[in-house]
């Protein structure tokens, strides 16, 4: 009897070992299978990760590249175009310019009134501020040409005719209620450069020109104006469209201008449209529609170094470039009244810094030359 039942014990721890073992075995089996198949995880998460960051990456990069296409239309063919100007060449441009540029650090100031269709009267005060003298006290000459009194608006008066302030400043409100439209409001700028007005009257903000008034300016204060500086490359030079000025035989008439002129009541805060009108007026090339032209974007706005400036009135401009492929329709079609000469002028060193220009636009010109030069 003992021995059956140390038998049947023997038997069972038998028993118990192999199913011990068999859940060993089991057990193990199962981690293995949670191992291998947490590394098999491990393994496509990678490829996921790396996937989903190609992923992300690709259409991040036709999302740039449509982008691109999409905003940025025509700079490679800009720069393509651009590109046509040897690097030398160039590089001699910038660094003439820079070099002007470090030697008159203010290419903005005052010019003495002088006049240019109306030469302005004698004046002591000028004189002096010529010389760099003070003249205590100061007593510039007052001064109006005869075209201005003559345009002074009037209801029923043709726009032509009708371009000019009175000489009586606080008449300006009641033309204002009659009908009158100042191209800007008086007191304001056209470029946002500040201004007194003392005594009723406005003062030049760069300072005294010996001519008091408005001398041959249509406006108190600012008279608005628009420049395009148009340029084409053609053989492997760079050209910038220029003209010379009808003055009525003035000495000014034999320096090089940009083709602009002062904005109408039309134009204000439209002054590019202004600028493209102006060059189709003065040289018959209209850009307004022209598909083969890149806008390069503005280049200057502020007062403008002009011969006709008083201590009362004043040029202010802003300034605009394009660039127009060689193919481009630029037949020159003069205004006599206003252009004696229209043409392309190659730029290069000496004359960006030699050359004679009306009022400031040698420095616009330099101004468009480094923006387009540098164009993307």
């Amino acid at each position: 009897m003992k021995s059956k039942i140390l038998w049947t014990l023997i038997v069972a721890t038998l028993t118990i070992s192999h199913s011990y073992e068999g859940i060993c075995s089991e057990r193990n089996s199962s981690k293995r299978k949670i191992f291998d198949t947490s590394s098999e995880s491990a393994s496509e998460s990678e490829i996921d990760d790396s996937s989903s960051k190609k992923t992300t990456k690709k259409p991040r990069k036709t999302h740039n590249k449509s982008h691109a296409t999409e905003n940025m239309g025509h700079v490679t063919e800009l720069e393509a175009i651009i590109a046509q100007i040897p690097v030398t060449q160039k590089n001699a441009i910038k660094e003439a310019v820079e070099r002007f540029n470090s030697a008159h650090p203010s290419q903005i100031h005052t010019k003495f009134g002088v006049g240019l269709r109306f030469p302005y009267p004698s004046s002591p005060a000028r004189d002096s501020l010529k010389r760099g003298e003070k003249q205590s006290p100061y007593t510039p000459v007052n001064f109006v040409a005869p075209v201005v009194i003559d345009s002074v608006w009037a209801p029923g008066k043709s726009p032509q005719n009708a371009w000019a302030d009175p000489e009586d400043i606080s008449k300006i409100a009641q033309q204002i209620k009659d009908g009158r439209k100042r191209v800007i409001p008086f007191g304001e700028s056209a470029t946002g450069l500040p201004y007194r007005v003392v005594d009723g009257k406005p003062i030049n903000p760069l300072g005294k020109t010996g001519i008091s008034g408005r001398g041959e300016l249509g406006l108190w204060g600012a008279n608005p104006a628009a420049d395009p500086v148009i340029f084409k490359i053609n053989n492997h030079k760079l050209y910038v469209l220029l003209i010379k000025r009808n003055d009525g035989g003035n000495v000014i008439s034999s320096e090089w201008a940009i083709p602009g002129g002062m904005l109408d009541t039309e134009d204000h805060r439209l002054s590019a449209n202004a600028a493209l009108r102006e060059l189709k007026e003065e040289t018959g090339v209209n850009l307004k529609n022209e598909k083969n032209s890149f806008f390069i974007g503005k280049v200057y706005a502020g007062y403008s170094n002009d011969e006709r400036n008083t201590d009362n009135a004043w040029m202010e401009t802003n300034v605009y470039s394009w660039l127009v492929k060689d193919q481009a329709r630029t037949t020159f079609k003069i205004d006599q009244a206003e252009v004696t000469q229209a043409a392309w002028i190659e730029v290069t060193s000496d004359f960006l810094t030699d050359g004679h220009f009306f009022a400031g636009h040698g420095h616009y010109i330099r101004l468009a030359v480094l923006k387009l030069l540098s164009a993307r």
